[in-house]
């Protein structure tokens, strides 16, 4: 077609879609590469047990969770009647109700025009977006159900390190053995990061390293010894941050359906729909050993 009879064919009208120049159709190019994404970072698997995941056999199930009794010790004085206690069990109920889903339409055209493997990358996106919203769940609440409770207001990075000595007391005192460290754990926030990046007691030999985390630049995963994760996903209460210190033994959850992702045709126009559902339950069943530090930071650099 010669330049003049191009500038006399009419332009095309604008589509969804697409570009319109001088009569002539521009489609979209769409990058077949997608952009990070950023997930928070989960720790399910390293702040809590799953004892009685197994025993839950259907939806919905109630696992009644038994705790072991204490047993009266007394002096006996022989020739004397022994006193005789009756000892029940108590029990912590454990019910499998909650559930994280999703519902995706992706229509044919979309798929035709994208020219990318979007199931493949919206139910892996699904299935971690799922674990975050089982995470925030989880950290957002169980701060209600622990055993001790005491409040931080605006401290200093001495202030802050020393609340995980108390910590530490607190759950010796509750007979959890402190000089094994190994199930350990606390979640705190990026605002306790920063305190222990700049604080006095990153000294080494406070620390228990070689080197000082000043000098490195690095904040140590390990605070008084307890291994710790920065999340963003505490819950905040009229300003304060619930901060979590406690024992693996302390929160129990279990997940009844794992995931479940499937596609289905979309029965009002062409595409298909996609769709995922998991079941979980989540309990605090040692209350001592599960302390939360509500801690109001000060103004710190943004």
């Amino acid at each position: 077609m010669s330049g003049e009879a191009l500038l006399k064919t009419p332009a095309l009208a604008s589509v969804g879609g697409a570009q319109s120049d001088r009569g002539i159709t521009t489609p979209d190019i769409w990058s077949t590469k997608l952009n990070v994404h950023l997930y928070e970072r989960t720790f399910l698997k390293e702040i809590t047990n799953n004892d009685w995941e197994n025993e839950a056999k259907g939806p919905g199930d109630t696992v009644f969770i038994r705790e072991m009794p204490t047993i009266p010790v007394r002096r006996h004085v022989p020739g004397s009647a022994m006193k005789r206690d009756r000892v029940k069990y108590t029990s912590l109920a454990l019910k499998i109700d909650l559930t994280a889903s999703f519902c995706l339409e992706l229509d044919d055209v979309e798929v035709l025009q994208s020219d990318m493997k979007l199931q493949r990358d919206f139910m892996n996106g699904a299935a971690k977006d799922m674990d975050v919203f089982m995470g925030a769940d989880i950290l957002g609440t169980v701060y209600a159900s622990a055993g001790t409770t005491f409040t931080l207001t605006t401290p200093d990075s001495d202030e802050y390190f020393q609340a995980y000595m108390r910590c530490l007391k607190i759950l010796g005192e509750a007979k959890v053995d402190v000089e094994d460290l190994s199930n350990l754990w606390s979640v705190a926030s990026f605002d306790a990061f920063y305190l222990m990046g700049i604080g006095a007691q990153t000294k080494a030999n406070e620390m228990g390293f070689g080197q000082s985390t000043v000098a490195t630049g690095k904040v140590n995963s390990h605070i008084a010894g307890i291994r710790t994760y920065f999340s963003n996903q505490l819950a905040s209460v009229t300003g304060s941050t619930q901060i979590l210190v406690g024992t693996k033994r302390a929160i129990t959850w279990a997940m009844q359906m794992d995931k479940k992702i499937e596609t289905l045709r979309n029965p009002d126009e062409p595409g298909d729909i996609i769709r995922g559902q998991c079941l979980y339950g989540y309990k605090v069943v040692k209350p001592a050993e599960l302390i939360c530090i509500n801690c109001k930071f000060g103004t710190l650099p943004t």
